[in-house]
C-alpha cells in the first residue's frame, strides 16, 4: 500500500520552525560547531533559497534559511509574465 497523505503525517511528528536570517552559512557553521545535528546540510536550492536543517533538544525541527536568487533553471520554467518583477532570466 502506498504512503497517502494520512500514512506521511505519522512520518513527521515534529513540529518544524523557520528562521530568515542574513546569512545561513554562519548560522549553519556556529550551530554545527555547538554540536547540534545537521539534518540537511547547508544548500542552495534553485526555487531561492540557502538553508539546512537542525533539531532543537526538544525534536522540534528547525528550518534556518536566507533567501537568494533564483536559479536560471528554475526561472526558465515559467513564462515571461509570471516571473516576478525585478527577477531577470
Amino acid at each position: 500500500m502506498g504512503a497517502g497523505p494520512s500514512d506521511r503525517s505519522q512520518e513527521f511528528e515534529a513540529e518544524t520552525l523557520t528562521f530568515d536570517v542574513p546569512d545561513a552559512a554562519q548560522v549553519y557553521h556556529t550551530l554545527r560547531a555547538a554540536g547540534l545535528p545537521i539534518l540537511l546540510t547547508l544548500r542552495d536550492e534553485p526555487f531561492g533559497q540557502r538553508h539546512f536543517i537542525t533539531r532543537d533538544p526538544a525534536g522540534v525541527l528547525i528550518d534556518v534559511i536566507t533567501l537568494i536568487a533564483l536559479s536560471v533553471e528554475f526561472l526558465a520554467q515559467y513564462a515571461d509574465d509570471a516571473v516576478p518583477q525585478g527577477m531577470s532570466r
